[in-house]
């Protein structure tokens, strides 16, 4: 005799079977058009704008603001196909006048979730990225900052003091689940040298999704919920006043951002 509570079990596959085909499907047609759209840009928009008589800072200006209208879109595209729900939090006045944004980094696509809700967002992003034929004429033409450049801390602190929003995701690499928390010294540096307040944001998903050594068919089973929270700035004034070494400095800024992020 057969068991009921498989035959149960075997219904459901059998029902959800088109809807997961389906999502599989819009999964990967999304991705191939971040890439392809990627591309193009890439070898068109964007070189043109070396074109424009404009100055520097203007023409990556214009890059990030097309970038800026442009995910949303791709944003709203993932959630017409059913494969992401986005809510924010205090989100209103990201990146309103500059400022140094931090995020935890638990999916793929947190920079572009970030750079959709940040007003004229810079990022400080991989190298890799650079030469990328779906990503290089976008962060070349954003002017978005190498993350092994060795004018990195002067790089940022021009960048804050022209009243860029900076992006900075302090882990360096996905948030990997099977490890504790780590975060690397340099936004605390960046904070320290740049003397500028940091305003910490909390990406949170569920269930977990298009995280490191994970593939990308593996969100098409269910809906990504996506919640990004932003909170009150973190003052480093306090951290200036101890008149401590500037390694004993970030490495304190460091520890305490850990914490915070471990308590969100």
């Amino acid at each position: 005799m057969s068991d009921p509570s498989l035959q149960s079990v075997m219904a459901d596959a059998g029902e959800n079977a088109p809807l997961l085909s389906a999502k599989v499907f819009y999964s990967g047609l999304s991705f191939a058009l971040f890439g392809v759209l990627g591309f193009i840009l890439s070898i068109t928009v964007f070189p043109l704008l070396y074109l424009v008589p404009i100055k520097s800072h203007r023409r990556k200006r214009c890059a990030r603001r097309l970038l800026a209208e442009l995910f949303p879109i791709y944003i709203a595209f993932m959630e017409r196909c059913g494969l992401i729900k986005i809510s924010r939090h205090s989100c209103d006045n990201l990146g309103d006048g500059g400022e140094l944004i931090i995020a935890n980094h638990p999916s793929l696509l947190d920079v572009v979730y970030l750079i959709a809700s940040v007003k004229n967002a810079n990022c400080l992003v991989k190298r890799s990225l650079f030469f990328n034929p779906f990503t290089a004429g976008a962060v070349r033409a954003a002017g978005y900052i190498r993350n092994d450049s060795e004018e990195l801390l002067e790089e940022c602190k021009a960048s804050l003091a022209a009243g860029d929003s900076l992006i900075i995701f302090p882990e360096g690499t996905r948030t990997d689940p099977f490890r504790p928390l780590k975060f690397l010294r340099g936004p605390a540096n960046i904070a320290l040298t740049a003397q500028s307040d940091i305003c910490p944001v909390v990406i949170r998903c569920k269930p977990a999704r298009l995280m490191k050594h994970q593939a990308w068919y593996e969100m098409s089973t269910q809906t990504l919920e996506v919640d990004i929270e932003a909170f009150p700035k973190i003052s480093i004034e306090p951290y200036l006043q101890q008149g401590s070494r500037r390694s004993r400095l970030s490495r304190k800024l460091t520890a305490d951002l850990e914490k915070f992020y471990l308590s969100h």
